[in-house]
């Protein structure tokens, strides 16, 4: 399909689909249903489009073989070519319009009678084109949506019959290993809590606990509040109350399940119209009474903020495409403590064309320019966060702000895998794993020369000698005592602190340290084996990091979302502006279509095509 070779990354991305709460029961359906199945729902989609693109490109040829029989060009025609004339060569090229149903132009000639030059054009030939047109529109109306769905469950079928395959290969692991998905506890739960009115597995907790606190309401998945429901209910049955604390103007993990509109509707409960055994628990919590508390007052923020926070959400109630506007209905706030001297400043940045300067740029230079006025006001670095919207642009400014001697502490500062030391190690490890390597010997080379200084006739280490010459060799040139044949390989951990002191690393380092604590957990529960222990780093150094100490003096650079319950003498919010992002890939439908009589459920992109 003109796509990337590498399959990989399709099948990771669809993979994720395994944990989203939402999808379990879909996938459990889909494998029940056989292999052959699916290769004849597949045809028979390809044949629905098909058969819709027959109709809708003999009307057109049929319109402009009319418009070509009677001898007219497009100059005859209203607009021209971007005008009816255009509309119908293009069905009969068998290519779709870009508005199949029409632009403006097109519908000017059908529905105002403005075809063009009126001499050329007989009434009956404007009657029959007409016809044709409204044929067409019909045809979209009424089949439309068929040829459309099953071009999107085309898009990802192979990925999507994989998904059966994919789930069953991952139960085969969590059994081999004897792990659980943590996502599976919420699953277990809910398949006992979802059959049964009053669950047997809440006996004991619902005895032993009288009140339940729910925070953070708004990012709340689905499941996890249909499972705590039942435990709601039996506290207010014993006279009890529980209490649920939200603000739905902070939701932020739709991606992990969060539904803010659970939130909105209290006490209602989300999804009830449609399940009875919800409907029944919401009249019971609700026949036991709930109240809704507003807290007017901002007792934490000063005065500034908080005037800033009310005119900000009153203006953008007036802006029509703000969604779940009844979510910010209750958002002014009273001051709860005589607090002043807060500031908040909004900056709209551009290109700077004439320096060639991208926004990147500038907004690099406005973020270290910013923190140069604040640390003149008697703040620190440790009381600045940059918060960005992605790890991206987290980054650039981390590095950018590196450059120019700030200490910053970011995700990616902080990962495991960023110190040369760990990286040193790591070359080792793969240079014992395959002597031959000769990526896996420059690379230790390379990095003992940035840690130790320059190396002496550097260019004359060959890398594709034996393994006793290469060893030599670098003794030679380096200094350094490595002679893997003294290594003792048989525990991971103790080859690593043999190769800190051949090497002469400091053993105080915390990403030695922390590199030495994941060795320890990592061979505690799979061995000791290099080769193994390689392949496991590959896939987890991008999440493995050092645990800062609060005290340390450096900017904060984070994402929002990680940035969530903490707060900052000083805020810088980067890019406070970007494009609407879908929180997820895809999302399931139900199927119920005669051509497709054995696959009821469906797979689709999450697109702006769908949206």
């Amino acid at each position: 399909d003109g796509k990337s070779w590498n399959v990989d990354y399709e099948i990771q991305k669809l993979g994720k689909e395994l944990f989203v709460d939402e999808a379990l029961p879909y996938i459990r359906q889909l494998s029940f249903v056989e292999f052959d199945k699916l290769r004849e729902a597949k045809g028979a989609l390809y044949a629905q489009m098909r058969l819709f693109e027959q109709k809708v490109f003999a009307e057109g040829k049929a319109a402009f073989d009319l418009i070509m029989n009677n001898g007219l060009t497009a100059n005859d025609f209203y607009q021209g070519i971007k005008g009816v004339y255009g509309y119908f060569s293009k069905y009969a090229d068998q290519s779709f319009p870009k508005d199949v149903l029409g632009n403006s132009y097109v519908k000017a000639c059908v529905v105002e009678n403005k075809w063009g030059k009126k001499d050329a054009l007989a009434a009956e030939l404007k009657d029959e084109l007409c016809k044709h047109y409204n044929r067409i529109a019909n045809l979209w109306q009424t089949e439309g949506k068929d040829y459309y769905l099953a071009d999107l469950l085309l898009k990802n079928f192979y990925a999507f019959i994989l998904l059966a395959d994919l789930q069953k290969l991952l139960e085969e692991i969590k059994t081999e290993n004897n792990i659980l998905y943590i996502g599976d506890f919420h699953h277990k739960v809910f398949e006992i809590v979802k059959e049964q009115s009053a669950p047997v597995i809440y006996e004991r907790i619902g005895e032993k606990y009288d009140n339940i606190l729910i925070d953070e309401f708004q990012d709340t998945s689905v499941i996890q509040w249909r499972n705590l429901l039942p435990l709601i209910e039996n506290s207010q049955f014993k006279n009890e109350d529980s209490l649920i604390v939200g603000d739905g103007k902070q939701a932020i993990y739709r991606f992990r399940g969060g539904e803010v509109e659970q939130f909105s509707v209290l006490p209602k409960v989300y999804g009830s119209d449609d399940d009875e055994l919800l409907k029944q628990r919401e009249i019971a919590v609700n026949n036991y009474g709930a109240e809704i508390e507003l807290l007017e007052s901002n007792y934490r923020s000063t005065k500034e903020i908080i005037d800033f926070n009310n005119a900000f959400y009153k203006q953008m109630l007036d802006l029509p495409e703000l969604k779940n506007k009844s979510i910010y209905a209750d958002f002014f706030q009273l001051q709860g403590k005589k607090k002043t001297g807060g500031f908040v400043s909004l900056e709209f940045l551009k290109e700077d064309e004439a320096a060639e300067k991208t926004l990147n740029d500038v907004r690099c230079e406005r973020v270290e320019e910013i923190i140069a006025e604040v640390l003149l006001h008697g703040y620190s670095w440790r009381d600045i966060a940059v918060l960005t919207r992605s790890n991206l642009n987290a980054s650039e400014i981390a590095s950018y702000l590196v450059k120019k001697n700030i200490r910053v502490v970011s995700p990616e500062s902080l990962l495991i895998n960023q110190s040369q030391k760990v990286q040193l190690l790591l070359s080792v490890f793969n240079y014992l794993n395959r002597k031959d390597d000769h990526i896996a010997r420059a690379e230790i080379l390379h990095y003992a020369q940035l840690l130790h200084g320059k190396i002496a006739r550097f260019e004359l280490m060959q890398f594709d000698t034996s393994t006793v010459e290469f060893e030599e060799t670098f003794r030679t040139l380096t200094g350094i005592q490595f002679d893997s044949t003294t290594l003792n390989t048989g525990r991971l951990a103790d080859l690593t602190q043999q190769l800190i002191r051949t090497f002469g690393l400091n053993d105080d380092d915390p990403f030695l340290q922390f590199l030495l604590d994941e060795i320890l957990l990592y061979t505690s529960r799979y061995g000791n084996s290099i080769g193994d222990f390689l392949v496991w780093w590959e896939g987890v150094k991008h999440k493995k990091s050092i645990i800062y100490p609060e005290s340390l003096d450096a900017v904060r650079i984070m994402t929002i979302h990680k940035s969530k319950g903490l707060q900052f003498p000083v805020v810088i919010l980067a890019d406070a502006v970007e494009e609407k992002k879908l929180t997820k890939n895809f999302f399931w439908v139900p199927l119920s279509k005669p051509y497709l009589p054995d696959l009821k459920i469906g797979l689709l992109p999450r697109n702006k095509q769908v949206l």
